[in-house]
């Protein structure tokens, strides 16, 4: 029941208990936090909320349904005891928050939603969450350190920073799972296909006419050969020699 819940739900509105797990805003406190005043009925200013909402959601999608639920459980449960022993509230304050984005990020943020309605570099319909990881590198450099940890020649820059704070953190771990994106690694070349390659070129060199157009053929076959065979383990590679 929980899981056909969760599917119809998912990454369209928010849970109970998120809040719990997740720092919170309303999208108009949002909105006030970049702009400083209400949004009224500008288009950009409604374009602006629809994206303050995804980012939002996202946000709070960062961990599944099953861990909110307990983590709620555990809180009420917490909460339970400190009242029968008669204690003081044990958690940190929701809010309010101050009037500024230094604390989220959202302007950031935003800007990687609209950033990922870019064509990909895979997929032309398709923008891939690694592009926005150059926008985040592009923020990062522009930024100077507050304090400099060092032992040796190593060195350790603190910033202060919205991109490295938990609101942000939780956003791009969920994002990423929600945008698409496309892993296409160096992969090694197939022995089969290798094979089907020299026997081409073995084809080209017996119709070639002459003797430089043939040695030029030998050559990168050579070279083919000698690539493909560095290119393995030790043991393998001595008994291509072989």
């Amino acid at each position: 029941m929980v899981e056909v819940e969760e599917d119809g739900k998912r990454f369209k509105e928010g849970r109970g208990g998120d809040n719990l797990i997740c720092p919170f805003q309303f999208d108009l406190c949002h909105f006030k936090n970049l702009k400083g005043r209400d949004p009224g009925t500008i288009p950009a200013n409604e374009s602006l909320l629809m994206y303050i909402h995804r980012v939002i959601i996202d946000s709070l999608w960062a961990r599944e349904l099953t861990t909110v639920v307990a983590n709620a459980r555990d809180c009420l449960h917490v909460v339970t005891i400190e009242g029968h022993l008669r204690l003081g509230d044990p958690f940190v304050p929701m809010g309010p928050f101050p009037v500024n984005d230094d604390k989220w990020g959202m302007q950031i943020v935003v800007v990687i939603l609209m950033q990922s309605l870019d064509p990909g570099k895979y997929s032309i319909a398709t923008f891939l969450f690694d592009g926005s990881r150059c926008l985040l590198k592009c923020v990062s450099f522009s930024m100077e350190g507050t304090a400099t940890m060092a032992r040796g020649s190593k060195k350790t820059f603190a910033v202060n920073c919205s991109i490295y704070r938990l609101w942000f953190e939780h956003f791009m771990y969920r994002v990423h799972k929600r945008m698409e994106e496309v892993v296409k690694p160096d992969l090694a070349v197939p022995i089969k296909l290798m094979q089907a390659l020299l026997g081409d070129l073995e084809a080209v060199w017996l119709t070639a006419e002459g003797i430089v157009p043939q040695d030029e053929i030998a050559s990168m076959g050579v070279y083919l050969m000698v690539g493909f065979c560095w290119a393995l383990q030790s043991k393998e590679r001595w008994f291509c020699m072989v």
